[in-house]
């Protein structure tokens, strides 16, 4: 029997664990070890993977914790062979680019100050070119087709004005903030530094970046991250923001717009008469006539609306939506490189899988299965790499074809000797249903040497959002942290949750967690005792 106790006051869950006191519990891990701190702090966490266009190398970022030096998270970037031969070191950064020809790498890394710039160089180091210098940490690069320049976002910072003269004899209790826009900080970001963030073009050679965008809207202006596009023939970027009188008052806003490369000329492509206008990821076609977006459909049922792959011409008309019947929603994405299909991937009931759209909305399950797959890059010929994780199974870079994405060849296991005798405990996947007949999917992790006939202490592991998708299909460091102390974690998708269509994100109540979620994780510890 499992005990377990629960607080609620004003709607908010307050406490979802208690220990047994007093409880006894033996493991066998004569033959292995636990997953410990030890275990943990070791892993390496491979991401990114880039394809070379003629798909002869594999370049990816790398990272791990410094527990000897200062104690803090390194990255650098790795290159490895197409077939996962001859892994090595490569430099110091991240976010690995390759270029038209193959032949150079664009970069992020630390310069001479520790700030973040962009860099160009030759596979064996002998050219190193730093595109960008200045306080403002360069976003989202992106080659131009023609290898000749590269394009990024960037804040333009805005003077905060004098600060305000107290009177003689009185101090300020905190520090100091002049606050002149009316979203100026984020929930995970924090208080946003004064300014605003626009396009910006380089010789990848070298030189004086060039500002494309400019004016008191931004890129992205919601999460200051940026979307960036060329087109093929270079001379013209895709980008989305909101560059629109609204722009303070609709921070959720974001539009799409083709911006001149060469005099920074910007026109919006359309503006949606449902007044939904929240798109992204805008990306040309590789043949130059259509464009592919992520955009959402307003609906006055709902409070948080899924995002969605669409496709129009390339100057903006005949848009059409081509994803209906969602898990979770569409974040990225790939075009074909005959322009006449679009990879993309979904989540659902906890597993990420890779599916791809004709131009009219026709979609096929490119993969299956309980796992994390992702698609990061194509070769001129349509090589695929990407991650591959599961349970036990940290990420890990993957080969394939998109004529069978389901095989994969594994090229990268950068965690095999950390891991290979460490038992994890076990996992269940199951589903119960609630009071008022909901059905949930969730989770259950067993310490290892698991007994039934003994009492063990519960740990309900809850995703926040809560629109987001837990999953045992994904390497969980704290659920298997919590497993290695002897505790029986369940991991459950509440109501609220995605990966199960867009009414089951939609619940009547707004506001988490509420008694709905107490309710649903009630229940399924109920079902778990039973």
């Amino acid at each position: 029997m499992i005990n377990m106790a629960f607080c609620t006051r004003n709607k908010m869950l307050f406490v979802i664990f208690s220990i047994v006191v007093g409880l006894t519990m033996s493991f066998d891990t004569s033959s292995a070890r636990v997953f410990d701190d030890d275990v943990a702090f070791a892993m390496r966490h491979v991401s990114d993977p880039q394809i070379s266009p003629d798909g002869s190398k594999i370049a990816y970022s790398l990272r791990w914790l410094d527990r000897g030096g200062e104690g803090v998270r390194k990255n650098a970037i790795w290159i490895m062979d197409g077939d996962g031969q001859n892994p090595r070191y490569l430099t110091a950064g991240g976010a690995p680019r390759w270029s038209p020809d193959g032949q150079r790498l664009l970069y992020s890394s630390a310069d001479g100050q520790g700030r973040s710039q962009l860099f160009v160089r030759t596979l064996d180091g002998s050219k190193v070119i730093q595109l960008t210098d200045g306080d403002q940490s360069p976003m989202n690069p992106v080659w131009s087709p023609d290898g000749k320049s590269v394009a990024f976002g960037r804040l333009v910072p805005e003077s905060a004005g004098p600060l305000y003269q107290w009177p003689e004899g009185v101090k300020p209790r905190g520090e100091e903030r002049i606050i002149k826009r009316l979203h100026h900080k984020y929930d995970g970001i924090g208080y946003l530094d004064h300014g605003y963030t626009h396009a910006f073009v380089v010789s990848a050679e070298g030189g004086e970046a060039k500002q494309l965008t400019k004016g008191l809207g931004e890129l992205e202006s919601k999460w200051r991250s940026v979307d960036i596009s060329w087109s093929p023939n270079a001379q013209h970027l895709l980008v989305t923001g909101n560059f629109g009188e609204d722009a303070e008052l609709f921070y959720d806003k974001s539009y799409i717009y083709r911006v001149n490369v060469r005099t920074g000329r910007m026109r919006q492509l359309f503006d949606d008469p449902s007044g939904t206008d929240n798109w992204h990821n805008a990306v040309y076609s590789p043949d130059g006539k259509k464009i592919a977006y992520v955009g959402k459909v307003w609906s006055d049922q709902f409070t948080y609306f899924m995002s969605h792959l669409w496709v129009a011409d390339a100057n903006g008309e005949n848009r059409r939506r081509l994803t209906s019947d969602l898990g979770e929603g569409v974040y990225d994405f790939k075009w074909k490189a005959d322009s006449t299909e679009i990879y993309f991937t979904d989540g659902r009931e906890g597993a990420y899988n890779l599916y791809s759209s004709s131009l009219t909305g026709d979609i096929t399950p490119l993969t299956t299965g309980m796992h994390f797959r992702t698609l990061n890059s194509l070769s001129d010929e349509g090589d695929a790499v990407g991650t591959y994780s599961a349970y036990k199974i940290p990420d890990d870079i993957v080969r394939f074809s998109l004529e069978d994405a389901q095989s994969f060849q594994q090229l990268t296991n950068v965690n095999q000797e950390i891991l290979q005798d460490v038992d994890f405990g076990g996992l269940e996947d199951i589903w119960y249903t609630t009071k008022d007949g909901a059905r949930i999917q969730a989770w259950i992790y067993t310490p290892p040497g698991f007994d039934a006939s003994r009492k063990y202490p519960l740990i309900v592991s809850g995703h926040g959002g809560p629109q987001s998708m837990a999953s045992g299909a994904d390497f969980k460091t704290y659920n298997f942290r919590y497993a290695a102390e002897g505790y029986v974690v369940l991991y459950p998708n509440y109501r609220n949750s995605q990966g199960y269509g867009e009414a089951f994100m939609n619940q009547e109540d707004p506001w988490f967690p509420n008694d709905r979620t107490t309710d649903d994780i009630v229940s399924g510890v109920e079902a778990l005792v039973e």
